[in-house]
């Protein structure tokens, strides 16, 4: 039962599905073409990696 409800366990479950989301918007990103881009102008990526002032 520990093993089941193991904290590092589940903390490497969200990493890896966090790091899957990230890939799959990074792989729609990369396929996505003008048309796609025109229809859906009004739709807010949320899994974009964006600058932050004074880091780079």
């Amino acid at each position: 039962i520990v093993r089941d409800n193991n904290v590092y366990r589940w903390a490497g479950s969200m990493l890896l599905d966090a790091a899957r989301l990230r890939k799959r918007g990074e792989l729609d990103r990369v396929t996505a073409n003008a048309e796609r881009s025109a229809i859906a102008d009004n739709v807010v990526p949320i899994f974009e990696r964006r600058q932050v002032a004074g880091l780079r």
